[in-house]
């Protein structure tokens, strides 16, 4: 009896596998990146590439956003390798969303394993634009127990001032005169710079796309 295609494809993606070193879990925790705040991971089917969606990992400065200063979020990678096995590739690719006002900057960074710091990504106002950073790394000499070893990253976004302007901040429900004031004084809201000079700015990281290559 002929073996099917779809069966005949999965055997071999069995053996890349099983040759292959693979992602064999991914886990999650920060102030930012809590359960509920992450949809589960999606390991591909040869565990090459992992999708990780956020659904509010992101950091603001100013009235409209309620989430001020850094947000942070430790990820652990969990990897299966072959014997003998010590060194891998691993590349992460970011996507989301970037809206900043005029004298506002937004700064992605990554520490590995607690040690070293990776690229960093600085992008300034006045922006508004789609947010996608790609990072490799190359880990050697790591040390398995039972074939596996997990690699930590922790990734840390932050909108700041980069020169001397008012940064609008998070009130509570304004009383009519309040409102009245504000109304007057400024005309116009994001992402227009406002006359008061009140800035407002976000980063927000949507979809961390992960994947493993030889080193």
């Amino acid at each position: 009896m002929a073996i099917k295609p779809t069966l005949l494809f999965l055997f071999a993606i069995l053996a890349i596998c099983v040759n292959a070193q693979r992602i064999s879990d991914v886990t999650y925790a920060g102030n930012d990146c809590t359960f509920g705040l992450v949809l589960p991971p999606l390991i591909s089917l040869d565990a090459q590439t992992v999708v990780i969606s956020l659904d509010a990992f992101h950091a603001s400065i100013g009235m409209e956003f309620s989430m001020p200063g850094a947000s942070t979020c430790n990820f652990g990678l969990t990897l299966a390798l072959p014997d003998g096995k010590t060194a891998v590739n691993v590349s992460l690719s970011y996507s989301g969303i970037i809206r900043l006002d005029d004298g506002l900057s937004a700064i992605h960074s990554t520490i590995w394993n607690g040690t070293d710091v990776s690229e960093r990504r600085i992008v300034n106002g006045p922006t508004f634009q789609n947010y996608v950073f790609h990072e490799a790394k190359e880990f050697t000499d790591l040390v398995t127990v039972d074939n596996q070893v997990t690699v930590l990253f922790h990734v840390t976004l932050l909108v700041e001032p980069t020169s001397n302007v008012a940064i609008a901040q998070p009130t509570a429900t304004p009383t009519p005169v309040a409102a009245a004031t504000r109304q007057n004084t400024k005309q116009r809201r994001w992402p227009h710079q406002s006359i008061i000079q009140t800035q407002e700015g976000i980063i927000n990281a949507e979809e961390i796309v992960l994947r493993i290559a030889r080193s």
